[in-house]
């Protein structure tokens, strides 16, 4: 049996741990509930936009527009969004097996959003177009404009065939599952027969065409940005969960220790009482 010493030591450092834990806990706790705010608002607002763009396609004609470009696909890119750091349970580890799972079947590249992922890639020895990390706690709006960039130049000059959106979607504060979307070529609603024309609803100056040529850049980057919120929302749920498991497993450990730290001194006590008694015997 160790020491009382020992044992003591041993309890110092594990309840030092506990209090980091659970002030980690609560500062996610409170990044958590901003982040979740910005998911929810930043789900609306995706969607308002798409309804726009479903109003303009049902008037433009698409067939010139070259991020609906259909062709062939040889090359693809991989979009992963993953956190900066780590204790955030498996959430990043799923989403790269999500990722390398719709990478397989073909030449790939990757653009990693977030340190973690560019690390992952890196240690595979991957192919990587580009990689973003340092992303604020809560992102803004101006971090995508450089990734969407890239990827719609590399998509019509036809560095890539298709690209993927890989990142954790937040469901709750106890779950988050990855996704695997396809960000371009990007995808319209079938045009119904028969249905209210949109030119009806709405007057486009420019020309349909041209309001579409403008809305599609704006909706890749929206997607984008959603990815970022839905990341971060997840993340700070993650590590949440994550710190209140280890506080818990701390207070555990701190128990034990506790009831073997009674038992070593009870034993040395009754060493010394016995030693004591014997020692009064002798005389």
């Amino acid at each position: 049996m160790a020491s009382t010493r020992d044992i003591k030591r041993r309890l110092s450092s594990i309840d030092n741990t506990r209090q980091i834990t659970r002030a980690m806990e609560m500062v996610a706790a409170t990044k958590m509930r901003k982040a979740q705010a910005a998911v929810r608002a930043g789900r609306e607002y995706g969607e308002r936009a798409q309804e726009l763009l479903n109003a303009v396609s049902a008037e433009a004609d698409g067939r010139e527009q070259p991020l609906l470009a259909r062709r062939p696909i040889k090359r693809t890119g991989v979009v992963l969004v993953t956190s900066d750091r780590g204790l955030a349970g498996a959430m990043n580890t799923n989403v790269l097996k999500a990722g390398l799972g719709a990478a397989k079947g073909g030449q790939s590249t990757f653009v990693p959003v977030g340190r973690k992922a560019e690390q992952a890639l890196s240690a595979r020895k991957l192919p990587m177009t580009a990689a973003f990390s340092g992303l604020l706690d809560t992102p803004e709006y101006q971090e995508v404009l450089p990734i969407a960039e890239i990827l719609i130049n590399d998509f019509t000059e036809g560095k890539l065939d298709a690209i993927d959106l890989v990142y954790p979607r937040f469901v709750s504060t106890l779950r988050n599952e990855p996704v695997v979307e396809r960000l371009l070529p990007a995808t319209l609603p079938e045009k119904k027969e028969g249905g209210q024309s949109a030119r009806a609803l709405l007057n486009f100056e420019p020309s349909p065409e041209e309001v579409l040529t403008a809305l599609l850049p704006r909706l890749i980057e929206i997607r984008l940005f959603t990815a970022l919120l839905e990341t971060k929302a997840s993340e700070h749920s993650a590590r949440m969960i994550a710190m209140r498991n280890a506080t818990g497993n701390a207070e555990d450990l701190l128990d034990a220790l506790k009831l073997s730290y009674n038992q070593a001194r009870q034993q040395a006590i009754t060493t010394e009482i016995a030693e004591i008694s014997a020692a009064s015997a002798t005389k």
